[in-house]
C-alpha cells in the first residue's frame, strides 16, 4: 500500500512542479515561483521588508532552511491590490536633457 506524503515540503514540491495552483487550498508556492506563477518581480529582501511592515503575507517555515506562502494568501493579496495607474501624458513635454560629460584635458 502506498502512503501519500502529506508533508509541507512534499506539497511544496508538488505545486512547483505542476504549476496547479487550484490543487489544495493549502497548497505552497516557493520565492522562485512567485514571479513566474504570480508576476511578483520583487527580491528577497524586499519581500522580507514588504512582510515586516505587513504589505505582504508571511511565509510558512517548510523545514530549518525552506519557506513557502500559500497559494490562497497570495492570491488574495494580489486581488487586494489597487490597479496600476497608467502615467499620464502631459502634452508638449519633452524628455529630460542629457548631460554631455566633458572630457578633462
Amino acid at each position: 500500500m502506498a502512503q501519500t506524503d502529506t508533508s509541507a515540503t512534499a506539497l511544496l514540491s508538488r505545486e512547483s512542479d505542476s504549476g496547479n495552483a487550484k490543487a489544495s487550498p493549502l497548497a505552497l508556492v516557493a520565492f522562485a515561483d512567485l514571479k513566474p506563477r504570480f508576476g511578483i518581480p520583487f527580491t528577497r529582501v524586499h519581500i522580507l521588508r514588504l512582510i515586516a511592515e505587513g504589505k505582504f503575507p508571511r511565509a510558512r517555515r517548510v523545514s530549518a532552511n525552506r519557506v513557502g506562502w500559500l497559494v490562497s494568501e497570495i492570491e488574495e493579496h494580489l486581488r487586494a491590490l489597487p490597479p496600476a495607474m497608467p502615467k499620464p501624458a502631459t502634452p508638449g513635454a519633452r524628455p529630460p536633457r542629457r548631460r554631455s560629460r566633458q572630457v578633462a584635458a
